[in-house]
C-alpha cells in the first residue's frame, strides 16, 4: 500500500505538472483528446501485463509494472479533477443573477460581507456583498441555510489554476480553484433577495442557530478573542479570529490547536470513552460503544463542516475501531496510508493543500520516529519499577511530559521546511509552549463538551461558560507570553532544493537507519 499511495502522488505531480507548463486539457480538441487517450491506453497495456506478470509469479516486474500504473493513474486523475473544476466553473462564468444556499458562516471584511454558496448543480462561489446598514444588521444578516437570490453588475470573475504574472490576485484566484470554488462576485446589497432553507439545510441552520445562542450568551462572560478561541476549537469556525490573535499563535508555534484536527478528536474520543464506559462491561457492549463512537465522531465531523484534517483522522479512528470490533490487528501506518489513498482519490487537489501537507507528515512522523521513542522511553521507565502509588503517578506525570515534547520535536522535525517556506518563519519555543497548550486545550475541550450539554439550563450553563472562557484566556495569555520573547521565531525561508534534501534524509532515516533500532508498537524499525 505505501507503495501505491508513493507512485500514486508521483502520478499527482506530474498531472500537475502538465497542466501547469503545458496546460494539457486547454489545447485543441484534436490534440488533447488523444493524449489522454493515449494516457488511459497506457494504463489498460499496464493493467494486462500485471495481470499476466502476476499469474506468473513475475513479483519484480509485477511491482514495476504497478508502481508505473499508479503514476498513470494519478497523473489522469489530476488532469480529470482539473477539467471537472473547468467545466463547472463555466456554468457560472458570464451569468449576473444566480442563486445559491449560504454553506459556511459569511465572514465580515472591511468593506464588505463574503458569502459563500453553492448552487443547485453543485457549483461553490464566493459574493462579496457590499457594507451598508441594511446588510450589517444582524437581523437581516444571511446565514448557514439561507438561500439568497444575487444580481451582480459585473458578472463572476473565474478562478484559475494557471499562474499569471500579470494578475495580483493569482495566488488568490489558484486557491480558490484548488478548494473548487468557480469564482468570486460583487453585488449591492439591496440586490440580494433571501429565503428561507429546505431540506437538510434546514436542519443544519436550526442547529447553527442554536450553536450561535450559545455563544451569545458566553459574550458577557469572556472577551471577543476568548470566544473566537473557544468557537475554533469546539466548532472549527475561525472566521472570528484577529488577525493579530492568529499570528500570536503562530509565533508560539501552537497555531494547530485552532485547526481542528487529530489532536481535537484524540480528545473527543477518550470523552466518548468516558461517558460510554467502553472499556468495562461485555464484549457485545464494548463493540456497541465503539461502534457509538465512530457514529458519534462522524457526527462531530459533519457538524463542523468536513475539514480535511478531521476527515482524515475521522477516517483513521473509524478503521482502528472497527478493526477492534472484529478482533483483528493492523498497521498503523498503512491505515495512515489508506486514509491518504482515498482522500486523494475522491479529491485529488488535496495534495496541494498546505494543511493536509502539514497534518500527513505530522501523523507519519508521529507513527514512525514518534511511537520508537516513545517506546524506547517507556522500556526505560519499567526498569524503575512502578510499585506504590506515589510512583505510579509520577511516571504517569513523566509520561505526558516527555510525550508532549516527543510529539512537538517530530512534528517540528517533519513540517520545519513546509512551514518555512510557506510561512517564512521558524519558530523556536514550541516545545515548552505545547507542553503547556496541550494541557489547557485538553481541559478546554473536556469543560466546553460539559458546556454544550448544559446550555438548555441557563445558571448552570453560565457557570460552565466562566470556566471555558477562563481556560480560554489562559491560552491567550500564555500564547501572548510566549510570542512576545525575541527569540521566539525566526525568519527564514527555504527553498525547493533545501525541503527536498530535508525530505530525502527523512526518508533515509526511516527506511535504513531504522533497520538497526528495535520495534515498540507499531513503530519502524526491527525486534531485536
Amino acid at each position: 500500500m505505501r507503495r501505491v499511495l508513493i507512485a500514486f502522488v508521483i502520478g499527482l505531480a506530474i498531472g500537475c505538472l502538465m497542466i501547469g507548463r503545458v496546460d494539457v486539457l486547454s489545447l485543441p480538441a484534436g490534440v488533447s483528446v488523444p493524449v489522454m487517450g493515449v494516457l488511459l491506453g497506457l494504463m489498460l497495456v499496464l493493467v494486462l501485463v500485471m495481470f499476466f506478470l502476476h499469474r506468473r509469479r513475475h513479483l519484480y516486474a509485477f511491482s514495476f509494472s504497478a508502481f508505473i500504473f499508479f503514476i498513470v493513474l494519478g497523473s489522469v486523475a489530476f488532469q480529470l479533477k482539473y477539467q471537472h473544476c473547468q467545466s463547472k466553473q463555466s456554468s457560472l462564468v458570464g451569468k449576473h443573477v444566480v442563486q445559491g444556499v449560504v454553506t459556511k458562516r459569511p465572514q465580515r471584511k472591511t468593506l464588505s460581507l463574503a458569502v459563500e454558496m453553492q448552487t443547485s448543480q453543485g457549483v461553490s462561489f464566493i459574493c462579496y456583498l457590499n457594507h451598508d446598514p441594511v446588510i450589517a444588521n444582524p437581523v437581516s444578516e444571511p446565514d448557514i441555510g439561507d438561500t439568497l437570490l444575487i444580481f451582480s453588475k459585473h458578472g463572476l470573475t473565474p478562478s484559475s489554476f494557471l499562474p499569471d504574472s500579470t494578475d495580483e490576485f493569482a495566488a488568490y484566484r489558484r486557491y480558490l480553484f484548488l478548494h473548487e470554488i468557480a469564482g468570486t462576485c460583487y453585488a449591492e446589497s439591496r440586490h440580494v433577495t433571501k429565503g428561507q432553507p429546505d431540506g437538510l439545510m434546514a436542519v443544519r441552520k436550526m442547529l447553527n442557530n442554536q450553536l450561535q445562542q450559545l455563544l451569545d450568551t458566553a459574550l458577557p462572560i469572556g472577551d471577543r478573542d476568548e470566544l473566537s478561541v473557544v468557537t475554533a476549537m469546539t466548532t472549527g469556525d475561525k472566521s472570528e479570529l484577529s488577525k493579530e490573535l492568529r499570528e500570536q499563535y503562530s509565533h508560539a508555534g501552537v497555531s494547530h490547536v485552532l485547526a481542528l484536527s487529530g489532536f481535537h478528536l484524540t480528545i473527543i474520543y477518550m470523552l466518548l470513552q468516558l461517558m460510554l464506559l467502553a472499556w468495562v462491561g461485555s464484549d457485545r457492549w464494548r463493540k456497541v460503544a465503539r461502534g457509538l463512537i465512530i457514529i458519534a465522531i462522524w457526527a462531530f465531523v459533519a457538524v463542523t463542516g468536513f475539514p480535511p484534517s478531521l476527515v482524515r483522522a475521522a477516517i483513521m479512528f473509524s478503521i482502528l475501531l472497527l478493526t477492534q470490533i472484529v478482533r483483528r490487528r493492523v498497521n498503523s501506518v498503512d491505515v495512515l496510508c489508506v486514509t491518504v489513498m482515498v482522500m486523494l482519490c475522491v479529491n485529488p487537489f488535496m495534495l496541494l493543500d498546505v494543511g493536509f501537507e502539514l497534518s500527513v507528515l505530522s501523523m507519519l512522523g508521529l507513527l514512525t520516529m514518534g511511537t520508537w521513542l516513545f517506546g524506547w522511553w517507556t522500556d526505560q521507565r519499567r526498569k524503575i519499577g512502578r510499585d506504590g502509588w506515589l510512583k505510579r503517578m509520577a511516571g504517569k506525570v513523566a509520561d505526558f511530559v516527555v510525550g508532549s515534547v516527543i510529539t512537538t520535536v517530530v512534528c517540528s522535525m517533519m513540517t520545519l521546511p513546509l512551514v518555512s517556506y510557506y510561512f517564512g518563519i521558524v519558530p523556536l519555543l514550541s516545545v515548552g509552549s505545547n507542553l503547556v497548550m496541550s494541557l489547557l486545550a485538553t481541559a478546554l475541550m473536556a469543560v466546553a463538551a460539559v458546556w454544550w450539554m448544559v446550555s438548555w439550563q441557563q445558571q448552570l450553563s453560565a457557570w460552565v461558560g466562566t470556566g471555558v472562557m477562563g481556560i480560554a484566556a489562559m491560552m491567550n495569555g500564555v500564547t501572548s507570553w510566549f510570542s512576545s520573547i525575541d527569540f521566539a521565531v525566526i525568519p527564514w525561508r527555504a527553498n525547493a532544493w533545501g525541503i527536498a534534501m530535508w525530505y530525502f534524509l527523512i526518508a533515509f532515516l526511516l527506511i535504513y537507519g531504522a533497520r538497526y533500532l528495535p520495534t515498540y508498537g507499531n513503530g519502524v524499525g526491527r525486534r531485536k
